[in-house]
């Protein structure tokens, strides 16, 4: 962004808005000589059609200065972007910290031109649309200026996660949830984004998840995620929100399942074509699950394996059905004997709210031993548990020629 010709179109926009206000005035004025010469009901009428008429120029007028003081505002924030990159170009191959630093202050010019159009677009439309939040509507962006368009809009809950949080980038903040990527191993020495790793899993938890107080603990879930399907090189993405229901009355409901395993393919669909080779790997646990599998039902799933943990049940009749677009794919499942999410099935897996049970043998998915053996909250609070995943993903991907 060049911060003077902001400035002067800023100015230009000031000045035509006040030429505005100016042939407002003399409209006004010849409209009352007019009024001198006409009787009181015409004086009346041809002062109501000019309040009908001034009314959207009064709209226009407002709406060119909001978009002017847009532009002033990000030619100040322009300035200091490139009164800062000014200053650590120099030092790059003299300090160590130089070059990610400089890569930062460009990626948040990018991020500043993008906030400032989309800005732009809302105030020169009538009804405002929806927030632009989502990858496949920010294709230039990469990881890093995805994540620097976000917090800038972002509350100060989220601020908090990614300062807990080291390595958490923001991909997707709509207002009912979050969509981040973060390092297998988030204190590895480097600084990792989504486009440096080869195998992202996503993690898609259950009822609940929409409350921003349980999000620190899915996305230390993803991590370890991340690190037992591909190793402490991996990247894990938290998939936050979205329709989850927030009790399990509600979670007996398959309609938000539905409309949301329709966002999570279009996520997906999106994180193929920034990084076709990458693998990836779904995990849905509980309603996640239930997520996860309506999306490959209907939409299908940019992704190499899909794991089915602790599931309500599937709207397939067989894993055959679910359409998973990758190289040698497969459908696992896993769940404790003793979660109490079989009993929605009933004793004989028979059809719950959800669907077929995943793990009845005719359902045809590879069914695993979790390696835990407690209740429903029991998975992720066993170092069993992930080596399972470990064993589970690591056959799978040899099956389908990875290392």
């Amino acid at each position: 962004m060049n911060p003077l010709l902001i400035y002067r179109a800023a100015a230009d926009l000031h000045r035509r808005a006040a030429e505005l206000v100016d042939e407002q005035e003399i409209t006004v004025e010849e409209a009352a000589a007019l009024g001198e010469r006409a009787d009181a009901a015409s004086f009346e009428a041809l002062r109501g059609k000019i309040h009908v008429l001034r009314e959207p120029l009064v709209v226009q007028w407002q709406r060119m200065e909001a978009i002017a003081r847009v532009l002033e505002a990000s030619g100040e924030l322009a300035e200091l972007l490139d009164s800062a990159i000014a200053r650590v170009a120099p030092l790059v191959g003299y300090l160590p910290f130089a070059r990610d630093t400089l890569q930062l202050l460009r990626g948040l010019g990018t991020a500043l031109d993008v906030a400032c159009a989309q800005q732009i677009t809302s105030l020169c439309t009538p009804e405002s649309p929806e927030p632009v939040m989502r990858m496949s509507h920010l294709k230039d962006l990469d990881s890093r200026q995805l994540h620097e368009f976000h917090l800038m809009f972002a509350d100060d809950w989220v601020r908090g996660l990614v300062d807990k949080h080291p390595g958490l980038l923001i991909l997707e903040h709509p207002e009912d949830g979050l969509v981040a990527f973060l390092p297998a191993d988030p204190q590895a020495g480097d600084p990792v984004s989504l486009e440096d790793v080869e195998t992202v899993t996503t993690y898609v938890p259950g009822v609940g998840s929409a409350d921003p107080q349980s999000w620190s603990t899915h996305i230390e879930r993803t991590s370890q995620l991340a690190r037992a399907v591909g190793g402490d090189s991996a990247g894990g993405i938290v998939w936050l929100g979205r329709h989850t229901p927030s009790n399990l009355i509600n979670g007996l409901q398959r309609e938000p399942a539905t409309r949301a395993g329709k966002q999570l393919s279009e996520l997906h669909a999106e994180l193929h074509r920034r990084a076709p080779e990458q693998r990836r790997v779904t995990v849905g646990f509980s309603y996640g699950a239930a997520i996860a599998s309506e999306a490959a039902l209907h939409q299908g799933l940019h992704s190499d394996d899909l794991l089915l943990l602790g599931s309500p049940g599937s709207g397939a009749a067989h894993a055959g059905e679910l359409k998973l677009y990758g190289d040698h794919p497969c459908v696992h499942v896993m769940t404790s004997p003793g979660d109490p999410i079989t009993l929605i099935n009933g004793p004989n897996h028979a059809e719950g709210p959800h669907g077929t049970d995943p793990t009845h043998p005719s359902f045809g998915a590879q069914v695993h031993d979790p390696g835990v053996t407690g209740d429903h909250g029991s998975y992720f609070e066993d170092e069993g548990f992930y080596a399972a995943v470990e064993e589970a993903l690591r056959t799978s991907r040899s099956a389908s020629g990875r290392s």
